[in-house]
């Protein structure tokens, strides 16, 4: 029996490598990837009956590598994909249509579902990546 020992090098994401070139370029593109992954929740669907919360939240997670401020993009994908900001309770008094606010990781780690009384409904979680174009990918 022939006893063999390699030497591997642990990258930053804990992911190992043969060779320390390896290592190190996958160290800068999780550099690279950290530093403009951003993290958010989004509160939408509110109850249009009573006012009491909102039905649905989204957790996502985002890279954005482009010029533009990411609260711009994320400002943008709500406008696009929930509509105009302002939506009325019973037609009269106004209420948010839908919320944005960055969050730490662990938030997106440990989503909670969205309740309205006593009801739960549950978060989703998506990834999404922005550049000088817009909108690049989606994942759920």
């Amino acid at each position: 029996m022939l006893k063999e020992t390699m030497t591997m090098y642990r990258s930053d994401d804990g992911k190992l490598y043969e060779t320390e070139e390896l290592a190190k370029t996958a160290d800068d593109v999780f550099e690279k990837l950290s530093k403009y992954t951003t993290f958010w929740v989004i509160n939408h669907s509110p109850d249009l009956t009573e006012g009491r919360g909102y039905y649905g939240r989204t957790y996502v997670k985002v890279f954005n590598d482009s010029y533009i401020d990411t609260i711009d993009w994320m400002t943008d994908y709500c406008f696009n994909i929930y509509g105009k900001k302002i939506t009325y309770v019973m037609g009269v008094s106004p209420i948010g249509n839908w919320n944005i606010s960055q969050v730490e990781q662990e938030h997106w780690n440990n989503a909670t579902d969205a309740r309205v009384g006593d009801y739960k409904y549950k978060a989703e979680k998506l990834e999404l990546s922005f550049n000088r174009g817009g909108l690049v990918d989606t994942q759920k």
